[in-house]
């Protein structure tokens, strides 16, 4: 939706009805993705309980990347603000980094992988496939993304502009 309205995917996405007020064709294509990917994983592996593990190992693949990366930015958002403190900014979340990246390991690129494709290896690739296409959206931009990261979000410029004069 956010993507949508910033113009770096279609802008139909980033419509919201006119009822409703909420972004119908985004969460259309959501839902679509979801029932997809549900019956293709639960058709090949041939049973929705594989297909259950399947992507709840996917689903914590994601999670521990996404507390690596609020570690990260835990450091460089108060290293950027000024209010640092070594250990409560520094020190707790480069532990968390190192502790998150040894579960990965061996969790994903040592257990995982040793269960074959169906059982491990096709979560670790599907995983390492989502991330590289992740990371090359992001650093090869396109120029709508360029511009949409270079500028105000529409969301602070919308709150600046409704905002009550009391609350401003």
């Amino acid at each position: 939706y956010a993507q949508g309205r910033q113009g770096s995917l279609p802008r139909a996405f980033g419509r919201v009805s006119p009822t409703t007020a909420v972004p119908t064709n985004a969460l259309h294509l959501v839902w679509v993705a979801t029932v997809v990917g549900v019956l293709s994983i639960t058709l090949w592996l041939g049973n929705p309980n594989s297909a259950f593990v399947w992507w709840a190992g996917s689903i914590v693949f994601f999670a521990l990347l996404m507390y690596v990366v609020v570690h990260i930015a835990t450091y460089r958002h108060f290293k950027r603000v000024g209010s640092f403190n070594w250990f409560l900014h520094g020190v707790i979340p480069a532990v968390g980094v190192v502790i998150i990246i040894y579960l990965i390991y061996k969790t994903f690129f040592v257990a995982l992988w040793g269960l074959g494709w169906e059982g491990g290896q096709s979560i670790v690739v599907f995983g390492l496939t989502v991330v590289v296409l992740s990371l090359l959206y992001v650093l090869i931009p396109t120029r709508q993304l360029r511009e949409s990261l270079a500028g105000a979000h529409p969301e602070v410029i919308e709150a600046v502009e409704t905002a009550s004069p009391l609350t401003a």
